[in-house]
């Protein structure tokens, strides 16, 4: 026979797990978006995020502060902290709700290859380069 049901043994039982299952959808769907975007060198990731919800009975505020959090704490973690190591915020843009995830300019050349392929410009070159390009 089963165990007697009652509200305590019901509440938060299965509303986390699909509230769980749902955010974790969404962190693999921005780790893929996250991924396209520096594939492209691109400096950051801007995500659409949900404002409505498909949980009935769940207020829409407590989600998004729930989902919201969430996505922060995930993604602004130190890796060595379990998390993904990256600098996010959250904005609103009129009825939108975005995550922007950030992470350090890309470089294709060590501090040392840099200086030395400027000196190469400065020595043959015809160009002016801003003290910020080469400094």
């Amino acid at each position: 026979m089963s165990k007697k049901v009652t509200l305590s043994t019901l509440a938060g039982r299965t509303e986390k797990s699909a509230v769980r299952r749902y955010t974790r959808e969404l962190i693999r769907q921005i780790d893929e978006a996250i991924v396209l975007a520096y594939a492209q060198l691109l400096p950051h990731l801007k995500y659409p995020l949900p404002v409505v919800f498909d949980f009935p009975g769940i207020p829409r505020k407590d989600m998004q502060i729930y989902l919201y959090s969430e996505l922060l704490e995930v993604y602004n973690t130190s890796e060595k902290d379990g998390g993904r190591g990256f600098s996010a915020r959250i904005e609103a843009d009129g009825d939108s709700v975005f995550i922007i995830v950030s992470w350090p300019p890309l470089s294709i050349m060590t501090n040392e290859d840099r200086d030395r392929r400027a000196g190469v410009l400065a020595k043959y070159g015809r160009v002016s380069l801003k003290k910020s390009i080469t400094g």
